[in-house]
Parts: structure tokens; sequence; C-alpha cells
């Protein structure tokens, strides 16, 4: 009896460390943008059973996995989940920001030293140099040079956030073609010039939207009757017209679900293309999916549209993990799929919007009237005001005075609930509630004077939009988590996990240890029975 229960627990053990030391092949990472953590529970009854169902089924769900930050956009979120670490460190906080010693402009994605690739001259000049801290991918080719890592997504913005120093790609919506630039490799590889030159995706531009289901399956029921206006209609009066999606480019493709295929498509070519899991060596395939968080801003997240656009992903999930785990023996594939940020409610009231011009223009006029006639505010960009520092600092003043004098005038406009400033962040720590978020997503050298949340509900006025991110609310935070293939056993997990935690316990999965800059622990659940 002895024997026999001295053999079990060696068994279990044995079991135990294959489990946590069981290497993939490929691990790939799916980032979807816009997405939040019930919405693929609230519409399941109309998914298949291959896409977003059988990774979950085969995977673990982590129920209440969250950023813990402010600043929540499909940038943020896809420099975190690649980074292990909060904006306060990666500094991506948003499209460009205020360079204070010359108030001007600084685009995230401007690289005036590198040239694109497939492309016409002076496009696509895009880099990582804004990108301060390693990714995972970066991680892994600096400990196995026989690795490799590729990223893509239709928005360049992702696709950089992503990519790290790995190959990195993003779509041209002028020409329909895929592009990267000097900054990644000195020339396209060849199977990518022939999948361009195949104009394959021609085909989405003369496509028309049509509901994937008999229209009495959806939930929703707020339908526009045009392409891409923001009509709110009554469903049950009705009828649902496919929507064209002709255009000289390929610009309004992006709102719609043939953005999805066009993404996957060029996944399955980047697979084949670069060999990617042929070896023993690790490999890593980062996918940007950024339709859901495009739809859902110009429709709304509770239109036909966006729900739409989801039964449509799920069955172009389904039809990518068929032809990917074609291509490899059971249980060598990694499958993580997530989301950057989620999205708000409609918001179709202007008098719930908050209009970051007008409130520019009010701020200038208060410190006018207190400091004298000038332009003391630069901007107000992503709800952070930039306020004029060489104009402060010429005129002697105490920068963090001034930025105390509008946080105290700020929090009287309508829609804001909380304001902290630069100052504050930089010298304090807050370690709890509003005031961690706000500075988990300050970034000093990017980050404005002051920074802005609104109430629930609210959202900036930006022409065209109805919904977006970027607020601390649950609506934003907190996103779907699945960890699915080799190694993973099934499980649901109901506590709460930091989406920070999601790069260090791939690269544990992957036997590099975590990125650099990661400040989070592992996921629990991957590495116990």
């Amino acid at each position: 009896m002895k024997k026999l229960l001295i053999a079990v627990v060696l068994l279990c053990l044995t079991h135990l460390a294959t489990a946590q030391t069981t290497k993939p092949r490929l691990v790939v990472n799916l980032v979807l943008s816009g997405v939040g953590a019930d919405d693929l529970s609230k519409y399941a009854h109309n998914m298949s059973g291959g896409g977003f169902a059988s990774l979950t089924a085969r995977g673990i769900s982590y129920t209440e996995a969250r950023y813990d930050y402010l600043q929540t956009s499909p940038i943020a979120g896809a420099a975190t989940l690649t980074t292990g670490t909060n904006p306060s460190m990666h500094g991506l906080i948003s499209r460009y920001w205020i360079d204070y010693t010359t108030s001007e402009r600084v685009p995230m994605l401007d690289d005036r030293e590198v040239r694109g690739l497939g492309c016409d001259a002076g496009q696509s000049r895009y880099s990582n140099r804004h990108v301060v801290v390693p990714t995972l991918g970066d991680q892994l080719k600096m400990q196995s040079a026989q690795s490799q890592v590729v990223t893509l997504a239709m928005d360049p913005h992702s696709a950089v956030a992503m990519g790290g120093r790995s190959d990195t790609y993003w779509f041209n919506t002028s020409t329909g073609k895929w592009n990267s630039s000097t900054a990644y490799m000195k020339e396209l590889p060849e199977w990518l010039t022939d999948f361009n030159s195949s104009d394959i995706n021609a085909e989405y531009k003369r496509a028309r939207w049509q509901l994937l289901l008999p229209h009495s399956k959806y939930l929703s029921r707020v339908y526009s009757t045009s392409s891409f206006r923001i009509i709110s209609a009554d469903f049950e009066r009705q009828t649902l017209p496919t929507k064209a999606i002709v255009s000289r480019d390929y610009s309004s493709v992006i709102y719609t679900p043939s953005a999805t295929d066009i993404t996957f498509e060029m996944a399955k070519n980047t697979l084949i293309g670069y060999g990617l899991g042929g070896d023993q060596a690790v490999d890593i395939l980062n996918i940007g999916i950024d339709t859901p968080a495009a739809v859902g801003r110009v429709f709304g997240p509770e239109s036909i549209e966006w729900e739409d656009a989801l039964y449509q992903l799920d069955r172009s999930l389904a039809d990518f993990v068929t032809f990917v785990e074609a291509q490899f023996e059971e249980n060598t594939v990694l499958w993580v799929v997530t989301s950057s940020d989620g999205m708000s409610s409609s918001n179709r009231d202007d008098s719930r919007k908050f209009n970051p011009s007008q409130f520019k223009v009010i701020i200038n006029g208060f410190l006018s009237a207190q400091l004298g006639r000038g332009d003391w505010v630069v901007d107000c960009i992503d709800r952070q005001v930039y306020l004029n520092r060489v104009a402060i600092y010429g005129a002697g003043l105490n920068l963090a005075d001034v930025q105390n004098r509008v946080a105290a005038f700020a929090m009287q406009f309508r829609g804001v609930s909380h304001v902290l400033n630069a100052t504050a962040m930089q010298n304090g720590y807050f370690g709890e509630s509003y005031g961690r978020r706000m500075q988990n997503s300050f970034y000093p050298r990017r980050s404005g004077d002051l920074v802005l949340n609104l109430m629930p509900g609210w959202i900036e006025n930006i022409e065209g939009e109805v919904a977006q991110s970027g607020s601390m609310y649950d609506y934003d935070t907190h996103v779907p988590l699945i960890i699915a293939g080799a190694g993973v056993t099934p499980r649901t997990i109901d506590t709460e996990v930091d989406m920070c935690s999601v790069a260090p316990t791939l690269g544990r999965l992957m036997g590099v240890g975590r990125p650099t800059a990661s400040v989070a622990p592992v996921l629990e659940g991957i590495f116990t029975e």
C-alpha cells in the first residue's frame, strides 16, 4: 500500500511538472479592441461552436480581468498586454501628445528617419521609437535567436503599440495593401509582395455588408439605414437593407466586418510566409482586431451593426483556428484572446458630451483673466490639458500653482468627475481608488498638466462618434481573457486579475521569463493543478 501511495504521488508530481513546463511552438496573441468582458457571453447563443466558444471550453477563462488605469484605449491596452506594465511606464498614452519645450504635437507613429515599405513615397513612415520599454517579443528574441515574432493589425497604432522591435505590418487604407517600414526591415518579404500584388482585398471594397443572421435573431434594436451615418431607428418598423462598402479607397472598410476578414487573411499568409512554429524555437504571432472598436464608435455597441460584426468575427476566428491547428500537432499552439479596452454605452445626447475644444477656450479665458491675456493652454487631448509651460515659466509663475487653479476651476464643469494635476501625480503616491488609476496612466514626459475623468456615460464630443473608451469605469476596464492550448488545463477563474499579468505569464510559459518592465505577478491557475 505504501509503495502504491508513493507511486501515485510521483505520478501526480510528474504530471504537474509536465503541465508547468510544456512549451508551445507557437503563441497566437489575439487582441480585440472595444469588446467588454460580458459581450462574449451575452451574444454566445448566436455564435458558432468553433470560435470563442471552442477556445473558452479548451482553456482558462478569467472572468474578472481588468486594466488598472484611466486612459483605456486600443493603443494603451495593446502596449500593456505585450510589455506587462501600465501606461505610466510604457508611455503609450495617446495617438499624439505635446512636447512641453516646443508646444508642438508629437505623433506616436510618425518618424521622418524611416521609409515606408509597400507604399508610395511619404506614406507609412512609422516606427516604434516611442515604445520605451521592451515587449515580451523583444524578451523572447533576446534569449532565443531562432524565435520569430510578427505583429499585424489594420490600424498602424495598434500594430506599433504591440510590435516592439519585431516585424510589424499594418493596412494601408489608400491602396488596400499591407505595409511596414525600414524601422523593422530593409524590404518587404517576397511572400508579402506577392500577396499584395494579388489585389485580393479589392473584393472587400466592392462588397456589401449583409447581416449574417435573420434579423429576428438579433438582441439589438438600433439599426442605421445608411452606410456610415448615425441614425437611430425603430427596429420593428423598418427593413434592414444591406450596406454598400463601395468607395475609391478602403477607408470605409475598416467600419465593417470585412476588416476582420482582411486581417485574418493576412494572418494566414504570415503564418505560412514566415513558417511560424516550424521548429522547436517558440514563435509569437500578435494579431490586432480593430473592427469592434471602429464599428462601436460609429454605430454604438447596442446596435445591430456591432452585434453582427461580433458574430462575423466569431466565425472568422473559428475558420482561423481550424486553419492554424491543421498545421501543428495537438497541444503545441497556445491561444490568448483578450481585448485592449471596453467601450461605453451609446451616447447620442450632446448635452452629455464633453467638448474639448470649448473646454480649451474656456480654460484659456479663465487663466487670461487671472494671469493676463495670453495663450496659456496649448491643447486638450484625450481628457488631458496641456498648459503653455514656456509662457508660464517666462512670466515667472509657479507651475504647480497654475495647475491647481485650473484643476479647481475644471471641477465646476458639467461632466467632469475627477481632476488630478501633473505635479501631484509626479510627487505623490495614490494607492487606492480613482487616484491610483489616474496615476497609472500618467507618463510625466507625455501626459498633460491636468488629467480629467468624466462622469459615467459621458464621452468626448467627436463628430461621428457615439461611443468611446477612455475612462476608469468597469465598461472600459473589464475585458475578456482566455488562454487556451498547450499546457493549459480548462477552467473558469473568478478572482480579480490585473491585465499586466498576461505578459509575464506568457513569458514563463515560453521559458523566457518576464518582460523587463512588467509589474504584476503571473496569472493564477496556469501553473497549479
